[in-house]
C-alpha cells in the first residue's frame, strides 16, 4: 500500500507450503536498507525472506518443533537496527529466537514464562539507533498477549523491565498483540487488542496517551492487531484486523488521518490483516493479508499496485476461509459458506461431490460481501445466507441457488442490520420464523419468512446483564421450535431464549481455556436432532463442547489445537448435526 494515501501497490505469495507460499502469514518486516522483506509464515512454522523490490523468494528458515531454530506458531519477525539479525517471536514455545539476517542461521534466544521470561509472545521491536531513550540501541521490546504486558530486554537477552497488567484503565492491557517503537525511541505504541484501542507509552513504560474504541467508524477498531511507525515518526499505521482495513493516525496526537482496505480477495482488498510495515524510505506499506494467505504492498507516491505475494483457492470444491456449514433437512446436501470467495457451495453429503456453486463478491442479487452463515428452511426448499458486510439476509431456492428474496440494510432500526453473522429457521408450526444475529447491533431480529416482514427483536449491548449481548454470532432453534440458543461471542457464554417472545431463559459458560464448560469466543451453536443437547464451537479454544440442552450442564468435549492431525482443530467456526436417519 501507499504509505501516503493507502493506494494499493502490489502483492505476492500463494496459499500452501512451498517456497513463496503461506499459511496464515502474521507479520512482515523490511530490512533497514529496504532490500528485503521478512515474513513470519506462522502456519508453516517458518520465516521466509523476499526481495522487497519484486517479491522474489530469497530463502527461508525454521521448521516445526521446540529445538533451537525451530518454531511453533511464530507471530512476528523484526530486523535489528544494524540489519545483521532477525528476531522471531516464537509464540507457542514462549521464547524469542535470533537468526543471522544473511542466511537464517540460528544465533540464540530468550525462553520460558515468568518474570523476565515470556508467556505467549506476539510481537517484537528493536530500540533504534540513535535512540532518545536510556536503553542501548538494539534492545528488544516484546508484547505478551496472555500475560497482558510488554517486556524489554537487552540484546543479549538480559531482562530490563516490564509494564502493563490485565485491565481496561489507562496503562493496563488486554491481550496486547503488537508493539512498535518510534524511530527516535521516544515512544512505544501497543495494539491493545482486547480493549480495541492503541496505547502509547514513554520508553520507561509510563502511560502517555491512548486512542480508539470498539466500532467500525474511522478511529474505531475491531481487534487491532498490528502497529507500525512511519520512518519519519509522523504516522502510525494500525492493522484493524476485525474491520479488514488499515488505519493511519498522527503518531503524536492519535488523530485519524486515513483509512483504506475493505473485505475481499481482489487486489487492494483485505481479509483479517494482521501486521503492517513501512519500507525504510516511507514509500511503501507492506501488509500481512492473513486471511488471504498473501502479502500486499502499496506504493506511497502514486498509489499504483506494484505486486502480490499470493492467490486464493477458488476452483470448484476449494475454499478460502470456509466459515459455516448446514445440512439440508433430509441430510442429502451440505451447504457451505466459502467466506473468502464470497460464495455458497453445495455438496452431496454422502460423496462430497460439488452439486452447484453460486455467488461472487459484490452487493447485487446473488452477490456477497463476507457471508458468514447459511441455514435451510424446515421443508428444505429455501437456503438463507447472512450477507454480513452488505448488512442483509439473502434467501435462495435450495435446489438451484436462484434468488427468492432478500431483506435488510445498514442501520439500527427494525429490519436493518449492522454486520449480521448468523441465521436460523424455526421449525413448524407456522409462522416459519427466521432469526438473524445482528452482530454489531448486539441484538437478535426475527422475521416471518412467508412475507419477509419483521416480527420482533430482542437484546442490546451489555457485558453482564442476562439477555444482553456483546457480538452475538451463532444461533439455532431447538427442534421443537420453543427455544433459541445464541453464542454470545465476546461475553464467552451461551444464552437461551423463548423462541416466540425473545424472553431470557438461562445461560451457561464463562471465560476460560481449560475448565470444562468455559469458553473463549464461542462462534456457533447447534441443537441435536432430538433436542437433548447443544454443541458449541469453542473457537479460540480449538474444541467442540457438548451440553445438556435443558440445563446447560457440561456433557463432553473433543478436539484440540492442531493443523494436521485428524480430530484436531484450528479455530473451528461452525458446528452442525446431521439429521436423524
Amino acid at each position: 500500500f501507499s504509505a501516503a494515501n493507502g493506494a494499493f501497490a502490489f502483492e505476492f505469495g500463494a496459499s500452501g507450503t512451498g517456497d513463496a507460499q503461506f499459511r496464515s502469514p502474521w507479520s512482515v518486516a523490511y530490512s533497514p536498507d529496504g532490500a528485503r522483506v521478512a515474513v513470519a509464515d506462522s502456519g508453516n512454522d517458518r520465516v521466509q525472506v523476499f526481495s522487497a523490490a519484486n517479491g522474489a523468494f530469497a530463502f527461508e528458515f525454521g521448521a516445526s518443533g521446540t529445538g533451537a531454530g525451530q518454531f511453533s506458531r511464530p507471530h512476528s519477525a523484526a530486523y535489528s537496527t544494524d540489519g545483521k539479525w532477525i528476531a522471531v517471536a516464537d509464540k507457542n514455545n514462549d521464547r524469542i529466537q535470533m537468526f543471522s539476517a544473511a542466511d537464517g542461521a540460528f544465533v540464540g534466544g530468550i525462553a520460558s514464562p515468568g518474570a523476565g521470561k515470556l508467556d505467549n509472545p506476539r510481537d517484537i521491536a528493536f530500540v533504534p539507533a540513535p535512540s532518545a531513550t536510556p536503553l542501548p540501541p538494539g534492545s528488544i521490546a516484546v508484547s505478551e498477549r496472555d500475560a497482558h504486558r510488554v517486556q524489554v530486554f537487552h540484546p543479549n537477552g538480559a531482562f530490563y523491565f516490564a509494564f502493563g497488567q490485565h485491565g481496561a484503565s489507562n496503562g493496563s492491557l488486554n491481550r496486547p498483540m503488537s508493539v512498535a517503537l518510534s524511530p527516535d525511541g521516544a515512544r512505544v505504541a501497543v495494539a491493545d487488542s482486547g480493549n480495541d484501542r492503541v496505547q502509547v507509552f514513554k520508553p520507561d513504560g509510563a502511560f502517555d496517551f491512548a486512542f480508539g474504541r470498539e466500532g467500525d467508524e474511522n478511529g474505531e477498531f475491531a481487534n487491532p492487531v498490528g502497529v507500525a511507525y512511519s520512518p519519519n515518526g509522523g504516522r502510525l499505521a494500525v492493522a484493524d484486523s476485525g474491520n479488514d482495513r488499515i488505519q493511519v493516525f498522527n503518531a503524536t496526537t492519535g488523530a485519524h488521518i486515513a483509512t483504506f482496505g475493505e473485505n475481499g480477495s481482489a487486489s487492494g482488498q483485505l481479509d483479517t490483516p494482521r501486521y503492517a510495515a513501512y519500507s525504510p524510505d516511507g514509500g511503501r506499506l507492506a501488509v500481512a493479508d492473513s486471511g488471504n494467505d498473501r502479502i500486499q504492498v502499496f506504493n506511497a507516491t502514486t498509489g499504483a499496485h506494484i505486486a502480490t505475494f499470493g492467490e486464493n483457492g477458488s476452483a470448484s470444491g476449494q475454499f478460502y476461509t470456509a466459515r459455516s456449514a448446514a445440512y439440508s433437512p433430509d441430510g442429502e446436501w451440505l451447504a457451505t459458506v466459502d467466506r473468502g470467495n464470497n460464495r455458497i457451495q453445495v455438496f452431496d453429503a454422502a460423496s462430497g461431490a460439488v452439486d452447484y456453486t453460486f455467488g461472487w463478491h459484490g452487493s447485487g442479487n446473488r452477490q456477497f460481501d463476507n457471508p458468514t452463515s447459511a441455514a435451510y428452511s424446515p421443508d428444505g426448499t429455501l437456503l438463507a445466507v447472512a450477507d454480513m458486510n452488505n448488512d442483509r439476509v439473502q434467501v435462495f431456492n435450495a435446489d438451484n441457488g436462484t434468488r427468492a428474496q432478500d431483506f435488510g440494510s445498514n442501520g439500527s432500526i427494525a429490519r436493518q442490520f449492522n454486520k449480521p453473522s448468523s441465521v436460523a429457521f424455526v421449525t413448524p408450526p407456522p409462522p416459519v420464523y427466521l432469526a438473524v444475529a445482528d452482530t454489531r447491533n448486539h441484538r437478535i431480529q426475527v422475521f416471518d419468512t412467508t412475507t419477509g416482514d419483521f416480527a420482533f427483536k430482542f437484546g442490546q449491548y451489555g457485558r453482564i446483564a442476562n439477555g444482553s449481548f456483546y457480538y452475538p454470532y451463532g444461533l439455532d432453534y431447538s427442534p421443537d421450535g420453543e427455544r433459541l440458543a445464541v453464542a454470545d461471542w465476546y461475553n464467552h457464554r451461551i444464552q437461551v431464549f423463548d423462541a416466540d417472545t425473545g424472553d431470557y431463559r438461562f445461560k451457561f459458560g464463562k471465560y476460560g481455556s481449560v475448565a470444562n464448560g468455559s469458553f473463549y469466543n464461542p462462534t456457533s451453536v447447534a441443537y441435536s436432532p432430538d433436542g437433548n443437547r447443544i454443541a458449541v464451537a469453542d473457537t479460540f479454544n480449538h474444541r467442540i463442547q457438548v451440553f445438556d440442552a435443558a440445563t446447560g450442564d457440561f456433557a463432553f468435549k473433543f478436539g484440540q489445537e492442531g493443523r494436521v492431525a485428524s480430530g484436531s482443530f484450528y479455530y473451528p467456526y461452525a458446528v452442525a448435526y446431521s439429521p436423524l436417519p
